[in-house]
């Protein structure tokens, strides 16, 4: 994903749809950069982390434990009142 945004010039990406079969963890980690640096604000990810399917299982055990510090860090930038 780095390369690619690299290569054509993408500085910023509105909303990442990822649909990977399994391999949404490997397409994040293609991504280092971009989620570190803030390029990416949003992101969709589908993933049966939660049934009997261990698939997604390395994706969940990496983004369950940051999903609530993610958010609260996204609210604690954002401009919009609490109370909105």
């Amino acid at each position: 994903m780095e390369i690619f945004c690299t290569e054509h010039g993408v500085n910023q990406i509105d909303i990442l749809k990822i649909d990977a079969q399994g391999y949404d963890l490997a397409v994040l980690r293609g991504g280092e950069r971009l989620l570190r640096d803030e390029v990416i604000p949003f992101i969709i990810v589908e993933a049966s982390i939660l049934t009997g399917d261990t698939t997604n299982q390395p994706l969940g055990n990496k983004l369950l434990p940051c999903f609530l510090w993610l958010c609260l860090r996204r609210n604690l930038r954002s401009s919009v009142s609490w109370s909105e």
